[in-house]
């Protein structure tokens, strides 16, 4: 959600955008290893951090995406709707934001499953230990034990919640694609 807004207010303002969005790109190019202790540093070790981390790691692509759609709207569209005197909000919300729901979408089975990636990275570096742990605590105990087989459960675990994110949003757009856009409409024979 953080995204999208993000990408609206930037969608509206070109200044906004051309000031905010290369740094959003620094941010989501850096890897999450390299920011976490940084994170860790700020917000503690803990669940804190843990959740900052997996949000930042699903942000950037989000407000990429739905950037690129708002930004993506048909220009014959645009042009009716300023012949209807429609306001910027009205455009952004009757017709921008519609349109870039494919991007929103695509967004979002990005973002799903990289924080998973975040959420374990989060808990490798930030830690929650004493059986309560995630997987990415019990990756670091099975790794300092050399528990191989341990470490493939853990990372199929991973995979498994990665693919059932994917599934869940994959299921969310084709219900609300399915009615208007071609990318989820059921090919006619």
């Amino acid at each position: 959600m953080g995204g999208v807004l993000g990408a609206v207010l930037m969608a509206v303002s070109k200044i906004l955008e051309r000031s905010l969005y290369p740094y959003a790109i620094i941010l989501q190019t850096t890897p999450i290893v390299a920011i976490a202790p940084i994170i860790v540093i700020w917000f503690g070790a803990g669940l804190n951090a843990i959740v900052i981390i997996a949000f930042i790691i699903g942000f950037f692509p989000m407000i990429s995406n739905t950037l690129i759609g708002l930004n993506s709207v048909d220009h014959h569209m645009l042009n009716l709707f300023r012949l209807y005197n429609a306001s910027k909000w009205q455009i952004m919300w009757k017709l921008r934001c519609p349109a870039a729901m494919p991007y929103i979408m695509a967004g979002l089975k990005i973002s799903c499953t990289l924080s998973v990636v975040g959420a374990i990275v989060g808990e490798y570096i930030a830690g929650i230990g004493g059986g309560s742990g995630g997987l990415g605590y019990a990756i670091t105990v099975a790794a300092s034990r050399l528990q191989t087989a341990y470490l493939f459960a853990c990372g199929l675990a991973a995979s498994l919640l990665g693919i059932v994110l994917f599934l869940v949003i994959q299921a969310l757009s084709k219900w609300i694609l399915s009615s208007w856009h071609e990318s989820e409409m059921s090919m006619e024979n």
